[in-house]
């Protein structure tokens, strides 16, 4: 009698299911077992949609074949970077080169290999091969004599790794190994920082060494992908002494736990240089006069180990990136005009999951090598051009091409054609006039110029206007709305509409027609006890800022959950270490650069047990300490000079102390 197969049935699943359970018997045979079945999988099906290549490395490790590990990471690292198949590796053709990376150095640089290609898991497992390197150098003496007849052994019982072993048979002195140490600390250090970025839970998880079960669901940053790449890594991180005691020691570093600036570490992070006139713009061609933009170039979701967004991608090469860019003038031509820029690099799904879209700012008074200027569109189109070049870093998201579709013939015409002409007439028109708005035609020449050295090109496309609403919109906003800016100043995509209060940018608002930054105060359960105890604290602040308040979970999870959320939360209770989802919200804020005070009644209504939980999930061991009176002196070094000088140098208190 004939039967038929259950539907649901798949041998390659069934196949992937028992070797997972293979590793769960924790010994040598099975695991050696299940790295020879697990890599019959994925030269069965290259392409891995069962993601076996998040389990290999860390297998590789516990057996010890560091060498084995490193080759791999680097091969999927870089298959697709632009020295090999540049995107287009063919994951059907099996006459490929695969998996054929042999002998790679271990200890080179990061920049040999194209991080943001590596899964989260697979930067744990990089991770931790740094980590052993490092342990293993620190494990030999420092009157280790290199000279001496025999092979090197550590005077501890910590074993020591072949790789290290090799690389000590080939230095001379202790001198070249601190050296080589130090290389791999900050190597590790960064790659901590990623891991952490990429998902926040998983080192706090690592240092429970509490062995998960498989999530059916674990989205991007979530707790249940800690939970999988935990599974997948925890026995090899148990099986490298002193590995988890360093990420213990170090996890709270891999935090930004002091306030900023909304993701941008300076306003000023790119040298602004001048065109020397050996490189232009080319005009983009598309397929047909009437292609469109939005055709040509969809929204497409990109992802790094920073963050995940979207970005317009050609249809047909998925390193081709396009940005539209407008500017607009309000008086243009007449007294008192005041002009803004835009540019809009993301689509609109970014903008529903709350990631920034769009880029803009008022026309500064000033250019950007300090010549006073007077405000038209034609600066505007200009300026939101050179904020296209400047806005993000377009090489390190793997693009090689970009285009920058304005409405804008001047622009176009201008960078692709005339500019060729000034130049070689010294910046005089055909008639001897001197051209208009040199010192932005010099930066955008000079980004142009910059970005060829690193392997992008530069294309302009002349696009009609109703199809650069978006940026036509922002920049009209930004004209009429925006503060006044007297000096050039950057705006990144790391910086989504800010202003500038005491050097830190800050979510601002306009009341009164003064500028203010926005804070938010979290009173979940006191907010009768927090107006009736610091009112006068309350004042000053409505004094300095726009103050919200949210007195439920929901209203704080909306305000939150904004496009550019305030940028200083104040918490005045303890409701924040009940309220998980309120919680998670502010770290999240937290590392994207807010500042969060705890003050109020927060210590007196939070438990200890609630205390150390609340700062665990930050990666802090912060405990609760004594309750009691006492002088607190502020030291320069963790305030800083400018201040310090804004404050006494001492006051007295009763607080509660941390420890």
């Amino acid at each position: 009698m004939d039967m038929d197969m259950d539907d649901d049935y798949d041998p390659v699943w069934d196949r992937f299911s028992a070797t997972q359970k293979l590793l769960e018997l924790n010994t040598i045979g099975a695991v050696s077992n299940a790295l020879e079945r697990f890599e019959d999988l994925l030269h069965e099906c290259r392409s891995d949609d069962l993601r076996v290549r998040d389990i290999i490395p860390h297998i590789l490790l516990r057996l010890g074949r560091e060498q084995e590990c490193y080759d791999f990471l680097k091969w999927w690292a870089n298959i697709n970077d632009k020295d090999h198949f540049n995107g287009r590796y063919d994951w059907k053709d099996k006459t490929l080169p695969f998996l054929n990376v042999r002998g790679a150095d271990p200890f080179e640089p990061l920049n040999k290999l194209s991080l943001k290609a590596l899964s989260l898991s697979q930067l744990v497992a990089l991770t931790l091969l740094k980590v052993r390197l490092c342990l293993d150098i620190e494990a030999y003496p420092d009157d280790y004599e290199f000279s001496g007849p025999y092979e090197p052994h550590p005077v501890n019982d910590r074993p020591v790794g072949r790789l290290v072993r090799a690389k000590m048979r080939t230095l001379s002195d202790m001198d070249e190994a601190l050296d080589i140490h130090e290389a791999l600390g900050m190597q590790y250090f960064r790659l901590g920082q990623m891991v952490n970025d990429s998902n926040p839970y998983l080192w706090a998880l690592l240092v429970k060494q509490k062995y998960p079960s498989l999530p059916i669901f674990h989205p991007p940053r979530s707790k249940e992908e800690a939970d999988l790449v935990l599974w997948q890594c925890l026995r090899a991180w148990q099986e490298t002494t002193g590995a988890i005691g360093a990420i213990d020691e170090d996890r709270s570093e891999f935090t930004p736990v002091t306030g900023g600036t909304c993701g941008q570490e300076e306003t000023e992070v790119l040298p602004r240089r001048r065109g020397t006139g050996s490189v232009f713009p080319k005009r983009f061609e598309p397929p047909k006069p009437t292609s469109e933009p939005a055709v040509l170039f969809r929204s497409t979701f990109t992802a790094d180990y920073d963050h995940i967004t979207t970005r317009f991608i050609h249809q047909d090469d998925d390193r081709k990136v396009l940005v539209y860019t407008d500017g607009a003038c309000i008086n243009n031509g007449q007294q008192e005009p005041c002009a803004g820029w835009a540019v809009v690099f993301a689509g609109p799904e970014s903008e529903e999951a709350g990631i920034q879209t769009v880029v803009s700012g008022r026309l500064e008074n000033k250019g950007p090598f300090g010549d006073d200027s007077v405000a038209t569109s034609n600066r505007a189109e200009l300026r939101a051009a050179i904020a296209a070049l400047r806005v993000c870093d377009w090489k390190k998201e793997d693009f090689d091409s970009i285009v920058i579709a304005t409405d804008s013939s001047y622009v176009v015409e201008g960078a692709t054609s005339w500019a060729k002409g000034w130049v070689r007439k010294g910046w005089k028109t055909r008639v001897g006039d001197d051209v208009k708005n040199k010192d932005l035609w010099d930066l955008l020449l000079g980004e142009v110029e910059r970005w060829e050295q690193q392997g992008l090109s530069v294309e302009l496309w002349k696009i009609p206007r109703e199809n650069n609403t978006d940026a036509d919109t922002a920049a009209k906003h930004a004209a009429r709305y925006e503060t006044a800016i007297a000096e050039f100043k950057d705006i990144t995509a790391a910086s989504p509409q800010t202003d500038t209060f005491n050097g830190e940018l800050v979510s601002c608002e306009i009341v009164d027609g003064e500028v203010l930054p926005r804070m938010l105060v979290l009173c979940l359960e006191y907010e009768f006890l927090f107006d009736s105890c610091f009112q006068s604290l309350i004042s000053e602040i409505k004094s300095k800022a726009k103050m919200e308040r949210a007195t439920t979970p929901e209203a704080a999870l909306a305000i939150l959950g904004q496009k550019s959320p305030p940028s200083i939360i104040l918490v005045a209770d303890g409701g924040i270490t009940r309220e998980k989802g309120v919680r998670e919200a502010v770290f999240d804020r937290l590392r994207e650069g807010a500042r969060v005070v705890l003050a109020g009644c927060f210590s007196g209504w939070v438990s200890p047990s609630e205390f150390e939980a609340f700062f665990s999930g930050l990666g802090l061991p912060w405990q609760c300490g004594s309750y009691q009176s006492a002088t607190v002196i502020f030291r320069s070094a963790y305030l800083g000079d400018d201040l310090l000088s804004q404050l006494a140098p001492s006051y007295s208190q009763k607080a509660l102390f941390l420890q």
